[in-house]
Formats: C-alpha cells, sequence, structure tokens
C-alpha cells in the first residue's frame, strides 16, 4: 500500500451518503471519525493528526458487478501529534493574543 491514501470521493461514485450534495455541486466527501473526550484538547479546524488504531472490525462485500467494498472500524488509541495547517482560520484573536504572549513569556 502506498501512502499517503486520498480518502476524498466524488459524489457520482456509487457509496450511501448521509446527505445529498446541494444541486450543482459535485464536492467530495469523506469518511468519518468521530471522537469523544471530558476535555477541550484545542484541536485545530484543519490539519494532519498522526494517531494509533486497533482494528475492531473489517467487512468486505462484493456486489453482482464484482466490485468489492470495504468497511473497517477503527479504535483510535491515542492521538501521539497534531500539526495545524499553515492557516487555521478558526483561531480567535484573544486565543491568537494568548498564544503570542505564551511565546513571549517562553523566550524569557
Amino acid at each position: 500500500m502506498k501512502y499517503p491514501i486520498e480518502l476524498g470521493k466524488k459524489m457520482s461514485d456509487p457509496i450511501a451518503v448521509s446527505s445529498p450534495p446541494p444541486t450543482g455541486e459535485s464536492r467530495e466527501y469523506y469518511p468519518s471519525l468521530y471522537l469523544e473526550w471530558d476535555d477541550d484538547y484545542e484541536l485545530p479546524a484543519s490539519g494532519k493528526m498522526l494517531v494509533c488504531f486497533k482494528k475492531r472490525s473489517q467487512t468486505d462485500r462484493t456486489d453482482s458487478d464484482g466490485d468489492v467494498r470495504q468497511t473497517v472500524e477503527l479504535d483510535i488509541t491515542s492521538i501521539e501529534d497534531v500539526k495545524a495547517d499553515k492557516e487555521d482560520k478558526t483561531d480567535k484573536r484573544g486565543d491568537m493574543i494568548d498564544k503570542y504572549r505564551d511565546e513571549v513569556m517562553d523566550k524569557d
């Protein structure tokens, strides 16, 4: 297998979608990963994440045309690293000020 694996699919690809796209759009859709925890881990709106996982289950289906579809459930056991995209527009002005203040304080 060659990495990274791009997961986006076109809306025209034959797969069930939870909600149809607005008319005239040919957006891509992606598999979802749902994370839940008891604290705010301040994840950026987008970026790169390195995780450790354990495969919970795998299902392989072959349709009448011979096309194979694989579904895998993963338990994400830990988040090893998170890097925000260069322009994370979710930072609020106050958060940015706090970030820069912390950087200045660390230099002293």
